[in-house]
């Protein structure tokens, strides 16, 4: 007896003469179609979830970027951040930072972690992905993520102090074309001086093949 998964026992008889041989020929054309018809009953496609990393941090369409040491926003792409409280860090790994030795107002990044380097996040507006719609057994996601925070110095010199970006001039605001092209960041006391950050994190896609 033979078998094949997903088809009937199948009885071979083995019997003298080119009769049987054609029999037994026929017999096991006939279970190899069964078996094949079997292997392709299966789904055609398969969906899974695509997951891309955006790593956004932008305030009214400037992104971050390091001049002369000095953290600042301009007209830039300035990669892969995470932002994760009570860190931020820049697509280099280093961390966004107030000064080590408490004495400027100025960010900066900086390659070493610690207390220079903790924010206390207050978040704002959050989204989230929605559930696509794609299949009805398994749980898939669509649209993006991230949220729109204000950061301030978690301990030391500072502390409680938060970050604002360089007002523009009267003239700046009264003419589009004058705006600087990098405004620095800087620590304020006053929290109605505070910037909100918008970060944009994670992008979700139910894809099938």
């Amino acid at each position: 007896m033979i078998t094949i998964d997903g088809a009937r026992p199948l009885r071979i008889a083995f019997l003298s003469g080119e009769r049987s041989m054609h029999r037994i020929h026929r017999r096991c054309g006939f279970a190899f179609i069964l078996y094949s018809l079997a292997l392709g009953a299966g789904p055609a496609w398969a969906t899974y979830q695509v997951k891309t990393k955006v790593g956004k941090i932008s305030y009214d369409s400037l992104e971050l970027e390091e001049r002369d040491g000095i953290l600042g926003f301009a007209k830039v792409k300035s990669g892969i951040w995470q932002a994760s409280a009570p860190t931020i860090a820049d697509p280099q790994g280093r961390y966004f930072s107030v000064d080590p030795d408490g004495q400027e107002t100025t960010l900066r990044l900086v390659k070493e972690n610690g207390p220079h380097a903790n924010w206390a996040f207050e978040f704002g507006e959050k989204w989230e992905p929605t559930r696509s719609n794609i299949s009805k057994r398994q749980v898939f996601w669509e649209g993006p993520s991230g949220f729109k925070f204000k950061m301030k110095v978690a301990e030391g010199p500072f502390k409680d102090w938060y970050v604002a970006v360089e007002p523009l001039s009267d003239e700046a605001q009264e003419d589009p074309d004058k705006e600087p092209e990098w405004r620095p960041l800087k620590l304020v006391k006053d929290p109605k001086q505070a910037l909100e950050f918008r970060y944009d994190d994670t992008n979700y896609k139910a894809k099938s093949n």
